[in-house]
């Protein structure tokens, strides 16, 4: 099997966990698509963090003066969840990792 290599685009972060899973699961090509947009979603997340610390705020103004989320907070939030979606469409998060939450709850 030849190897594959993350795309360029990709840091180094996400590059590394790219290689991971490459290399820790046997995966075809349509799971390296969904691999592939997991690892720009870590970088877009990364990407709005790091803005927010540069903002300095969880908050801001808009043109009226009224006080706001910062959009960018919007933006972490969603690239966390389709990193979350990404890996578990993947199925390589291991069942004893996610109980069941319903299970011993009584309704």
């Amino acid at each position: 099997m030849k190897s594959i290599k993350p795309p360029a685009s990709l840091s180094k972060k996400s590059a590394a966990y790219f290689k991971t899973v490459i290399d820790d699961y046997e995966i075809d090509d349509a799971a390296i698509e969904v691999l592939v947009r997991v690892c720009e979603s870590i970088d877009r997340a990364d990407q709005a963090a790091a803005g927010l610390k540069a903002a300095g705020s969880l908050i801001t103004q808009d043109r009226f003066g009224v006080v706001k989320v910062h959009p960018l907070v919007v933006v972490e939030r969603m690239a966390r969840a389709a990193v979350i979606d990404g890996i578990k469409a993947l199925g390589i998060l291991k069942s004893d990792q996610t109980p069941d939450r319903y299970e011993h709850k009584v309704f």
